[in-house]
């Protein structure tokens, strides 16, 4: 089947059994910037989704997926949602239709080659186990962290509050909170692919 003719540009079919075709230049002109603000659309395994109502309601923020507007989201669909099935009971309702058959995978301004070294690389890291989080090592993160807040409040309670004490028991316990941070960065990483 031929990609859609200008007619019927922007006006995608509901409750059509047969799926309606597009091309990447139709997609790209629903991208959220330009003359439609509102209207958005993305591309995720072939498939085309009007975002254009849901976007706002996005449980990772508006911004997260609107910057893929007329693009295809594939990789940071699959980077980020970590149960799929889930997620694409939700998408259903926002299917429109997909590429056609002529169309690449991805837009034609994105190295093929490039982005398929880096799917690869992504199905590697997954097999060697090196995107799974070790709860002990969180564990035992989080020990340290109470221990350093448990040091800080007790050179304080020890101490006194003169001057020494009180700045040892402050970088006691701002050593604490950057362990914190760090491990707050580290886990939303690992979780990530």
């Amino acid at each position: 089947m031929a990609p859609q003719s200008e007619p019927t540009l922007g006006q995608p079919k509901t409750g059509a059994s047969i799926p309606q075709l597009f091309t990447w230049e139709e997609i790209g002109i629903h991208s959220g910037q330009g003359s439609s603000k509102q209207d958005q659309w993305l591309v995720i395994n072939r498939k085309v989704y009007d975002i254009s109502n849901f976007y706002r309601q996005h449980p990772g923020g508006s911004r997260v997926i609107s910057h893929f507007a007329g693009q295809d989201a594939t990789d940071a669909f699959t980077a980020f949602h970590k149960d799929e099935t889930l997620v694409k009971k939700y998408l259903n309702s926002l299917l429109i239709g997909e590429l056609a058959s002529d169309q690449p995978c991805c837009e034609p301004s994105k190295n093929e080659l490039l982005l398929k070294d880096f799917r690869d690389l992504c199905v590697t890291v997954k097999k060697m186990g090196l995107m799974n989080s070790n709860y002990l090592f969180f564990g035992l993160m989080f020990l340290h962290i109470i221990l350093l807040d448990i040091a800080a409040w007790m050179i304080i309670y020890y101490f006194g509050t003169s001057w020494v004490p009180f700045i040892f028991s402050t970088l006691t316990f701002a050593t604490a909170q950057l362990v914190l941070l760090g491990l707050h960065k580290l886990k939303f990483w690992c979780l990530g692919c």
